[in-house]
């Protein structure tokens, strides 16, 4: 399944400038070596953030999702496409403080290496917005992926 949004027509802006046109730099761009986590890359502008990156030459992805069975398809569509890629499925629930903990955890123990972090653009159907419990994860999420690039 693609994109609705790669049928579309192009659209023209409302105004001059705009939406500025926006060039690809990744001429000379090499990700030979590096590791990405991308959420929700099963589906969407995060899939195709996904093959974007692996297109770079990019040496191993997790894709981080909700749902395993919907993570392994997308996983048999990118394998067909670049081969000679580590790709991984992990399961994460962003609303999830448990599975916030059981995510973080895995990248401390389980990689070597974190190069490229990439949280989803995606949109929560259902009310799942409890300020208790998902406003502090996300911050610890992002804030460990960060801790754990720079630091090593």
């Amino acid at each position: 399944m693609t994109s609705k949004s790669l049928e579309m027509p192009p659209q023209n802006p409302p105004a001059p400038g705009f939406f500025p046109k926006v060039k690809r730099q990744t001429k000379g761009v090499d990700l030979s070596g590096q590791v990405a986590n991308i959420t929700g890359a099963n589906t969407g502008l995060d899939f195709h953030c996904a093959r974007h990156l692996l297109a770079l030459k990019l040496s191993g992805l997790i894709l981080a999702v909700r749902s395993r069975e919907n993570g392994e398809e997308a996983v048999a569509k990118l394998q067909k496409e670049f081969p000679a890629v580590r790709l991984e499925v992990w399961e994460l629930e962003m609303t999830s403080y448990e599975s916030i903990q059981l995510f973080a955890h895995r990248v401390e123990t389980d990689l070597v290496r974190l190069d490229i972090t990439i949280l989803n653009s995606g949109l929560a159907p259902r009310c799942i917005f409890c300020a208790n419990q998902f406003r502090h994860p996300l911050k610890y999420v992002a804030l460990l992926l960060h801790w754990r690039h720079h630091l090593g």
